[in-house]
C-alpha cells in the first residue's frame, strides 16, 4: 500500500510538471537578446522587451512602423534589410547617449512550402564582452612589454645585483607599485656529500 501511494505520488508530480505550460511571456520576453519580426515590406509586426530597450521606445510605438523609420540610426542594418538570406553583422551604435557594440542576425522567415513571409532580426548587446576582450588584450601587451623590458635588462646587465634592480624597475613601474620584495636563494654546498 505504501509503494502504491509512494507511485501515486511521484507519478502526479511527474504530471505536473509536464502540464508548466510555456507561455510568450515564459520564453521570449525573458530573453537577453532582443528580436524583431518584419514582414516583407519591413514594417516591424512584433518585437521583444530587449528589443524595446535596445531601441529605447515602447513595443505602441514601434509595431507597425516601418523599420526604416524606427531604425534610422541603424544604417548597417537597413542596407541589409532587402536581403532574403540569412545575414551577421557586427557594428557599434549610439544608443540613449552611450556607445553600445551590437551583434546582429538577419534571418528570412519562411512557411512549409518555403515562401517567405517576413525577417527576423536578432540583436545581441556584446558592449560588455567586447570591453573584456580590449581589456585583456591591453593585459597581454602590456605583460609583453614588460617582458621584452626585462629581457633587455637581462642582455644590458654586467652582474645579477645590476639585473635584479633594473628588472625591479621595469616590473614597478609596469604594476605602479611602489615597493617590492626579491628573494634571493644562496646555493649551499652539503660538506658530507663530498
Amino acid at each position: 500500500s505504501i509503494a502504491g501511494l509512494v507511485l501515486l505520488q511521484g507519478a502526479l508530480i511527474a504530471q505536473s510538471i509536464k502540464m508548466t505550460p510555456l507561455t510568450r511571456e515564459m520564453v521570449v520576453e525573458r530573453m537577453n537578446d532582443g528580436w524583431l519580426v518584419l514582414d516583407l515590406d519591413n514594417t516591424i509586426v512584433d518585437l521583444n522587451g530587449a528589443a524595446e530597450k535596445l531601441i529605447g521606445l515602447p513595443a505602441h510605438r514601434i509595431v507597425g512602423q516601418p523599420a526604416e523609420s524606427i531604425l534610422s540610426d541603424w544604417p548597417i542594418i537597413l542596407r541589409q534589410m532587402g536581403n532574403l538570406k540569412e545575414i551577421e553583422l557586427k557594428g557599434s551604435i549610439e544608443m540613449q547617449g552611450e556607445r553600445r557594440e551590437l551583434s546582429v542576425r538577419l534571418s528570412p522567415l519562411a512557411d512549409q512550402d518555403g515562401e517567405y513571409f517576413g525577417k527576423l532580426l536578432s540583436l545581441r548587446d556584446v558592449t560588455e564582452r567586447r570591453m573584456a576582450e580590449e581589456l585583456s588584450q591591453k593585459a597581454r601587451d602590456e605583460m609583453f612589454v614588460l617582458l621584452h623590458a626585462i629581457s633587455g635588462a637581462a642582455s644590458r646587465a654586467m652582474d645579477l645585483e645590476e639585473f635584479l634592480e633594473e628588472s625591479n624597475y621595469q616590473v614597478l613601474y609596469s604594476f605602479a607599485s611602489q615597493s617590492s620584495v626579491v628573494f634571493l636563494l644562496e646555493a649551499t654546498t652539503d660538506e658530507s656529500s663530498e
